[in-house]
Parts: C-alpha cells; sequence; structure tokens
C-alpha cells in the first residue's frame, strides 16, 4: 500500500480508537487498573485492587498477523505497517474480547524477539509467518576476552541505526496525541547468553569453563545497564525499572543451583541499578524457582506461567508483587474440554491468590480449528472468567 493510502488508514483507525478510548466500555475497563500502560509489546496493566481479579485475552502474534493481513517482514520494517498494525490490534481486541482489555493511545515499537542478538551483530533473523527466527549460529567465539570487550553503543552498534531510524519514523507517522514508546532490552545476561551463544554450547561453556561462562554473564549484564543508561539519555528520561523477559529461565534447564549462583546475584545488581524490576516473565515452570526470584528486590510484577504451581506462587511470593497468572492455551481454553475444567481452573487461582493483586491471562491462543471455532472458545473464556471473577 502506497504511503498516502496508509496515512489516510491510519488516521481512519487513530480516530476510530480515540472513539473508543471515550467510550463509556472502555472507563469501565480502565477503572480496573492502577496502571493500564505499562507494557512494551502485549498489555501488561497493574489491577487497581487485590478483591478484584482481572483478566485479559490475547492472541498470539503470527495469529494477529493472519486476521489482519499483514506480513512478519513488513511489519518488523516499514514504521506504515508497524503502527497501523498496531493500532489495528488494539481495536480487534476491544471489538471481539469481552475481557478487562482497555484502549489506551499509547503504541509500542516492537523490534522482534531477535532484538537484544541484533544490538550486537546486526539483524541477522529470518522472518517467516511464525515471526523473527534466530539461526542457530553462535556469534560468540569461543575464548572471547569480555575483560576487554567494549559495550554495544546505543547510537550505533549493530541494529541500532536502524531501529532508532525506524522509532523516529514511526513518531512523525503518529498523531500528537498517541505517545510512541521506545523498545527495550528486555533479557537478562542468561537470556541474552542463550540467544547469542546458543544453548548447546552455553551448556559446554557452564561444564567446561565455568569461570569464562561468569565472565561472559557478567558483561552481557554490564552491557544491558550501559545501554539502558544511553536510552534514558536519548529520550530525555530518568533511568527507571524495565522488564525481564525470561523465557529461557525454565525447569528443567534452570534449576535452584544454577539460578542461585549465575543468574540471580546479576537480576539482583539489575534491579538495584535500574531501581526496580517492572515485570520479571517466564512463560516456562519457575516453580522451584519462587523462592529465589522473590529475593529480587523491588519487582513489581511476576509471571506464574501455566506450567507453574499457582498454589506454591500464592503462598511462597510476597503480597506486594502483583501476579500475572497464566492459563494454559489449550488445556484451560482452546479445547472442547476446557469448558468443563475452566471454572474450577479459575476458582484455584482466586484461592491461592486471594492476598495478590493478580492479572490472569488467557494468551498465546492460536486458532487450531479455525476461525469460528476459535472466536467460540474465546466468548467461553470471557463468559465463565466474568462469572467466577465477579466482574
Amino acid at each position: 500500500m502506497h504511503n498516502k493510502s496508509m496515512i489516510v488508514e491510519i488516521r481512519k483507525k487513530e480516530e476510530e480508537l480515540r472513539e473508543m478510548y471515550e467510550s463509556s466500555k472502555n472507563k469501565r475497563r480502565l477503572a480496573y487498573w492502577d496502571n493500564a500502560e505499562m507494557t512494551n509489546d502485549y498489555f501488561k496493566g497493574i489491577p487497581k485492587s487485590k478483591d478484584r481479579k482481572t483478566f485479559c485475552v490475547e492472541l498470539e502474534r503470527p495469529q494477529y498477523a493472519k486476521l489482519l493481513g499483514f506480513d512478519f517482514y513488513e511489519y518488523y520494517h516499514d514504521p506504515y505497517v508497524h503502527y497501523l498494525s498496531g493500532l489495528q490490534m488494539q481495536i480487534y481486541k476491544f471489538n471481539n474480547f469481552d475481557d478487562c482489555t482497555p484502549i489506551v493511545k499509547r503504541q509500542a515499537v516492537y523490534p522482534s524477539g531477535a532484538f537484544e542478538r541484533a544490538i550486537f551483530v546486526g539483524d541477522d533473523a529470518s522472518y517467516t509467518e511464525h515471526d523473527a527466527v534466530i539461526s542457530n549460529k553462535s556469534v560468540i567465539p569461543d575464548g572471547e576476552d569480555f575483560i576487554n570487550k567494549p559495550y554495544p553503543d546505543f547510537h550505533t552498534s549493530g541494529i541500532m541505526p536502524q531501529i532508532i531510524r525506524f522509532y523516529e519514523d514511526i513518531c512523525d507517522i503518529a498523531s500528537d496525541d498517541f505517545k510512541i514508546s521506545f523498545p527495550v532490552w528486555g533479557r537478562s545476561a542468561w537470556g541474552c547468553a542463550w540467544q547469542m551463544r546458543r544453548l548447546e554450547n552455553l551448556m559446554y561453556d557452564l561444564a567446561d569453563e565455568p569461570e569464562w561462562f561468569n565472565e561472559m554473564l557478567e558483561y552481557l549484564n554490564e552491557a544491558r545497564k550501559h545501554w539502558s543508561r544511553q536510552r534514558a539519555e536519548y529520550l530525555g528520561e530518568p533511568l527507571g525499572p524495565e522488564n525481564i523477559y525470561n523465557d529461557e529461565v525454565m525447569n528443567p534447564i534452570v534449576g535452584p543451583g544454577l539460578y542461585k549462583e549465575y543468574i540471580l546475584p546479576l537480576e539482583i545488581e539489575l534491579s538495584d541499578y535500574l531501581g526496580g524490576i517492572a515485570y520479571w516473565h517466564s512463560c516456562g515452570d519457575t516453580s522451584q524457582l519462587f523462592h529465589l526470584i522473590n529475593q529480587i528486590p523491588k519487582v513489581q510484577m511476576v509471571t506464574v506461567s501455566a506450567w507453574s504451581d499457582i498454589e506454591a506462587a500464592g503462598r511462597i511470593y510476597n503480597t506486594d508483587k502483583v501476579l500475572e497468572v497464566q492459563l494454559h492455551p489449550v488445556r484451560d481454553v482452546m479445547q472442547p474440554q476446557s469448558e468443563n475444567t475452566l471454572a474450577k481452573r479459575l476458582e484455584t487461582i482466586l484461592t491461592a491468590t486471594r492476598e495478590h493483586k493478580v492479572n490472569i491471562i488467557g494468551g498465546g491462543l492460536t486458532f487450531y480449528h479455525g476461525y469460528e471455532d476459535g472466536m467460540q472458545r474465546i466468548a467461553k473464556l470471557c463468559e465463565t472468567a466474568h462469572k467466577v471473577l465477579d466482574l
């Protein structure tokens, strides 16, 4: 689509979103949240009350691409497509899912899950119908000298000139009343090492060269701190709490011993440097790590995945932490039998987390059996959640 035509469509969607933002429906949804704009890709809000648990529905990004008709290469490389698709996703969710997700006049620039690796080496991802895919090639040589290795520069290293230009183009495209958020370095040192060294090499490094392995993690943690400081200076903002996206931290790959010795100290150090962690996330099973994650200071929200023990999470995590509790996308939502078990699952979450603020996520959803079936499953999820959560 020609840029002029794209601008016409963008202005239409902005106006549609403005009307939704001012609607009574959106005001009801905004009333659930203390902070409805704490997000850098998918919606992440802070619920207002421990007494009323919220819930949100979220499709996988490839599912949105199929529904809305955008191509992943264009989504990550064409600022018009990126911004328009973000508006369309908000509007689609608001019109089709009877959950607690509000409309916000804010769009995050999301540079794909390959972003942290690309800060170092440039964009070497492949863009498929399943999103950006990283190759299995290690980009950290054996025996790299981390003591004398310079940190990536926010302005000039790897993909950064392209990302800065992309962000500034989107800021120019968007109307003045729509806020645009710059991408964040989300992965922990461990997650970055996994991306750049790849898992098989990483396991050999830990076994054969533990001192070098630790130097690598320390370097990556310092590199993130250096980059985050430069980001804040570029945006003219104070350095503040950021997210940790830690899907690479999960049992059984990462056990309590590995996490406690090598990963946790750096996450504590990062939190101290940033003034807190806004959101600690892993979609994997972290049940055996709850007591360790709980030691990170000033974590505002932490994910309890669909594979994790919700009763242990409610018992172990300090009650000042907001719990983002994930439903299993197949077991709890998208299979026919889910209708018979979903209410009990939600009741279990309510009982286990009565002392916490909680947002329940029906996320990672894909329409395995077609559009009509998928939308029926989501409608049933919303209906059941409204009843059980008394919304």
